[in-house]
């Protein structure tokens, strides 16, 4: 393996976040959200179910479980429980069952019954964030003025790239080479 090759043990990429949704639910009960909450994250458990069920990462990663993992660092920042069901859910126009399948309109209204109002807003914002070199000095120069909604959304931008990250999933795509 590519990895192993390059000096990397599996203990260096242990990490305390989250991968399935048990992991998950017991980590936000910890860290003390309301009942009410763990009722939206389940929902939106239900439905990243549904949009990711059988769909991996180039890397054979579980899809889910990077979701997860994505919204398991959004508790661990104390998130929103809003920002951590949209980070649960973030990339459902871009990769999951909602791509394609239905006209935006329709995919935004199942998106906004099934979750809530709120979430498929986020989760809309994330999808619509340009994320390159320009638009992160924009970002770091406006973070403090920015609404709080861009905030959040930046916030589940990081939370997906820390999570792709900390497990070196790259280094087991195909494409290893170029990803690293």
């Amino acid at each position: 393996c590519r990895c192993w090759a390059r000096g990397v043990r599996p203990r260096d990429t242990m990490h305390p976040f989250a991968q399935t949704n048990i992991q998950l639910f017991n980590q936000m009960i910890a860290s003390g959200y309301a009942s009410g909450e763990l009722a939206l994250m389940h929902r939106c458990h239900e439905t990243a179910m549904h949009l990711f069920s059988g769909l991996f990462r180039p890397s054979g990663k579980p899809f889910v479980a990077h979701l997860t993992g994505t919204a398991s660092i959004l508790v661990a920042q104390k998130a929103s429980a809003t920002g951590v069901a949209a980070g649960l859910l973030h990339a459902a126009y871009g990769f999951g069952r909602l791509r394609g399948g239905l006209r935006r309109a329709h995919a935004t209204k199942w998106l906004r019954e099934a979750t809530h109002p709120d979430v498929e807003s986020l989760v809309a914002g994330y999808t619509r964030l340009e994320w390159n070199e320009r638009r992160l000095a924009a970002i770091h120069r406006d973070i403090e003025t920015a609404p709080g909604t861009e905030r959040e959304v930046v916030l589940i931008r990081l939370a997906n790239d820390l999570d792709d990250l900390l497990d070196l999933g790259a280094r087991y795509c195909a494409d290893a080479e170029k990803r690293c």
